[in-house]
């Protein structure tokens, strides 16, 4: 059986779009983070369509809708049919450079994955969007 994978790249955002996130979130993104988003301004995974890294707008979309949780966390992606959040948190004026998963479903059910964005997104895209942190 063949299986084909692909992914849907969005352009990338100019420094200002990323600047003004950054003031309405309150704290700096890390500088993976902020590479990422000068590449492509969101990821999509074919076949996938709950398992993706937000463009802004779906960032500040999620934003205005997340009542779950704080807003120190800034919802950056999604997956298992968008229940589950990837997200950074602020630490007083910047992130701290970990990712979070977040099951907005759940009560405070936050977990650190204690990796950075750039670590973070390279095993989501080998696993196609699977919930890997959970194969354990």
């Amino acid at each position: 059986m063949e299986i084909e994978y692909s992914f849907n790249l969005s352009e990338g955002c100019e420094v200002d779009i990323v600047n003004a996130l950054e003031r309405d979130v309150g704290f700096m993104l890390p500088d993976d983070y902020r590479q990422f988003l000068s590449n492509t301004n969101g990821v999509g995974l074919s076949g996938h369509t709950s398992s993706r890294f937000c463009t802004i707008e779906e960032i500040y979309s999620i934003r205005s809708l997340s009542w779950t949780y704080s807003k120190e966390f800034l919802a950056v992606g999604t997956c298992a049919d968008s229940t589950m959040h990837i997200a950074l948190k602020g630490e007083g004026s910047k992130a701290d450079n970990n990712i979070y998963v977040i099951d907005v479903m759940a009560e405070r059910n936050f977990r650190c994955l204690n990796c950075s964005f750039i670590d973070f997104f390279n095993k989501f895209i080998m696993s196609y969007g699977s919930v890997f942190w959970d194969w354990v």
